[in-house]
């Protein structure tokens, strides 16, 4: 899988915090369109925040982390936490994984008059990261009806995946 799916999708459409669908879920939908739920203006990576600091905290994931906060997964992995983006920023990749990625003919033939940057790929596992948090007891899970809930500091979460990635990129980028 690559990383240009949900990026260009916000590429070529209008993005409306307010109106625009979000693409992780029933739960972060169903939460975007409460009462008082602010929503960053990022289009593939916003941040959707209730509350005194909702306003600090949708301004992106940065902000969630210089604040020291949690994040709270329901029912999904760590695959599906765009947070994980914060700690890329902070390794030097080989350039065997770090590539531009080439827009299908079909899409280039449909938006010509569109001039997009495309992301790197392909997308990294992230999932991978899952039992070294459990073992480390940087998450913490519990189960509620049926759904698994998974807690973790966002700062030890991205620390770790930096650690993994100098150590060894290719174990969530699939050996490119």
């Amino acid at each position: 899988m690559t990383a240009m799916g949900i990026s260009w999708l916000s590429k070529i459409g209008p993005y409306d915090p307010m109106k625009t669908p979000v693409r992780t879920g029933t739960i972060p939908e169903t939460f975007r369109k409460r009462k008082g739920v602010m929503r960053g203006s990022h289009p593939s990576n916003s941040v959707a925040a209730i509350g005194p600091k909702a306003e600090l905290l949708s301004e992106g994931w940065h902000r969630l982390l210089e604040s020291d906060g949690y994040i709270l997964l329901i029912g999904v992995g760590l695959e599906a936490c765009t947070a994980m983006h914060l700690a890329e920023k902070r390794v030097h990749f080989p350039k065997r994984i770090l590539r531009k990625i080439t827009p299908p003919e079909w899409f280039v033939e449909k938006y010509p008059e569109k001039e997009l940057e495309w992301d790197m790929g392909p997308y990294p596992d992230f999932a991978k990261l899952t039992q070294p948090c459990i073992e480390l007891g940087i998450m913490k899970t519990a189960t509620v009806g049926n759904a698994l809930l998974k807690l973790i500091r966002l700062r030890n979460l991205t620390d770790l995946y930096v650690e993994y990635l100098e150590r060894d990129p290719d174990l969530f980028y699939g050996g490119v």
